[in-house]
């Protein structure tokens, strides 16, 4: 099934969420009141959100306040209508006898019968024409317009529907004085291709997007002959500017800074982020990394989006797995050590569940990275798969916590004076080794199989404790001289950023959890929702702005001014 469109507009978005467990037929009444609901919208007016619920549930909410911020602005509403009718009439299992009876109209037919392209129908769907998802008899989902939203469209907008019928290709004596006009304002030290195309678009009656093709046909044209570029070709982006340019991305720079260090516009500068990732996950992927072995692809459904599979797994949806430690990792030794003693061990219900979801996630990632277009990936594609990996890392940090009382039992098994009386270089590079040798035994367990993680662990934790030895035995206390005993600041790494292959760039920085008590709320609270140190699950970007009632087009700064933030917060480092 073909990605259902992103809900921008937060009451909407809740709505649909709640909405998804109704009977087949209540949701598609309510279907029906979307398509009502789109013809009684104006754009520049504010609607509550309760009122919108009303109009779509027959059933008016209790109000929790009225002072304006559940206000939603009508073109942000009309522009998620249509989504959320997708979403609701493919929850209903819609189908192509159901949509028949309806005399339902196919996206293919209207696009011909409007004389349109498909690509039109789209914008229109944004802007209040609602479609629904249908199943049809192949398996395959498709688009279909009710008719009465087609009737309605059809007579609202017909200036609208009638210009872009009438839209034809620049004729060659256009395209000539597009050229010249670019030539002249260029010459006298014009705006980029961008700016040309916005100034000269208006004044011939073409749109900027037209103009702007024209004019990169014709720099493309000119390149291809050895002829110098009216706006000069733009240098493809290389492997080393794409990881700089992700580099500088996640240090939160923004993205105009980037693209006029690199020479590029700034949506080539995102494109560039989106990519690497992309090739990141695809080099994941093809290196074994997120391989299952207990097949957990077969319980993945790469078909549904993060939060669908979160909610439809028994496993990911139980509190066990969704509800996740944020207690941070020791990094003075001797803590560690101590809490590491005292830890209570997991049992074989809880273990045997965090395991089976740790294999789900990673094949869950696997199954949609083989699906990313390389070339031109989706970033909120890209974000859900690393979404899912990060919830992965969490889920994994719980399970090796789960084994560090037997860690300490194997190695002080091995020294006489326990790992508090060993020089602090053999203490730290034990605990080290150790926690790699639960990490890669973990990944390695099926848990289907019925045995506990703690044997694989136990012979790793002894092939650990036996490439020491020679170190312990060095070290073996002598018979009436004193023993040097470990003591507080003696520091070691954060372990839980070491534990996959994926963390360096997907997780944060080891210092942001350090410094993010010292920026304000909201943009602490945006970072503990994504990263997953609020108590529950990572978020995607997506959930983090309807979580938080943030406009989608806001996200990404969000995230940006959040990262500076964490950066710019120096004292927060003892």
């Amino acid at each position: 099934m073909p990605p259902l469109p992103r809900l921008s507009t937060p009451a909407l978005a809740d709505l649909v969420s709640q909405l998804r467990y109704v009977p087949p037929e209540t949701l598609l009444r309510q279907v029906d009141r979307i398509e009502s609901l789109a013809r009684e919208i104006d754009a520049a007016t504010r609607y509550p959100a309760d009122w919108i619920v009303f109009k779509v549930t027959g059933f008016r909410p209790d109000r929790a306040r009225d002072d304006g911020s559940s206000l939603v602005l009508g073109s942000d509403l009309l522009r998620d209508l249509s989504a959320a009718s997708e979403r609701m009439s493919a929850a209903a299992g819609y189908d192509a006898a159901r949509a028949a009876a309806h005399g339902a109209v196919p996206l293919d037919e209207l696009a011909r019968a409007w004389r349109v392209s498909v690509k039109t129908i789209e914008r229109f769907r944004r802007a209040g024409l609602t479609a629904r998802r249908c199943l049809r008899a192949d398996g395959r989902w498709t688009l279909v317009f009710s008719p009465k939203a087609v009737e309605w469209f059809s007579r609202a907008h017909a200036g609208r529907i009638a210009s872009a019928s009438a839209f034809s290709r620049a004729a060659p004596d256009e395209v000539d004085t597009i050229v010249a006009r670019a030539e002249h304002e260029r010459a006298s030290g014009g705006p980029s291709l961008t700016r040309a195309a916005r100034s000269i678009g208006p004044a011939i009656g073409r749109s900027a997007e037209t103009v702007r093709r024209v004019l990169k046909a014709e720099d493309l044209a000119r390149a291809s002959a050895g002829l110098t570029p009216i706006f000069g070709t733009p240098g493809s982006i290389t492997g080393r500017a794409r990881r700089a340019i992700d580099r500088a991305d996640r240090w939160g720079i923004d993205p105009g800074v980037i693209a006029a260090r690199w020479g590029c516009t700034r949506a080539a500068a995102r494109r560039a982020v989106a990519v690497e990732h992309a090739r990141r996950l695809v080099d994941l992927s093809a290196s074994g990394s997120l391989d299952s072995p207990s097949h957990g692809e077969a319980r993945a459904d790469a078909s549904s989006d993060l939060e669908s599979l979160a909610a439809s797994h028994p496993l990911l949806g139980s509190t066990l797995l969704s509800r996740l430690g944020v207690t941070p990792a020791d990094t003075d030794l001797a803590a560690w050590i101590e809490s590491a003693r005292h830890r209570v061990v997991t049992g074989p219900r809880d273990e045997r569940a965090r395991l089976s979801g740790y294999d789900v996630l990673r094949a869950w990632a696997k199954a949609r990275v083989a699906r990313l277009n390389l070339l031109n990936p989706a970033p909120g594609e890209v974000d859900r798969v690393e979404t899912s990996l990060r919830w992965a890392a969490r889920v994994k940090a719980d399970l090796v916590r789960s084994q560090f009382p037997l860690l300490i039992e194997t190695f002080e098994s091995r020294a006489a004076t326990g790992l508090t009386g060993i020089p602090p270089r053999v203490a730290s590079g034990m605990v080290r080794d150790g926690i790699a040798a639960i990490s890669a035994s973990i990944d390695h367990h099926d848990p289907s199989k019925g045995s506990r993680l703690a044997s694989p662990c136990a012979l790793a934790l002894n092939a650990v404790a036996a490439r020491w030895s020679r170190d312990l035995t060095a070290h073996r206390p002598t018979p009436g001289r004193a023993t040097s005993v470990l003591g507080p600041g003696v520091m070691i790494p954060d372990w839980t950023l070491s534990l996959n292959p994926w963390q360096p760039w997907i997780d944060a920085p080891w210092f942001f959890r350090a410094r993010l008590a010292r920026i304000v709320p909201a943009l602490r609270d945006f970072l503990e929702l994504r990263l997953g140190w609020s108590g529950e699950r990572p978020l995607t970007l997506d959930e983090t702005c309807a979580r938080l009632g943030i406009a989608r087009r806001s996200a990404a700064a969000t995230q940006r001014a959040a990262v500076r933030a964490v950066i710019a917060a120096r004292g927060a480092l003892a």
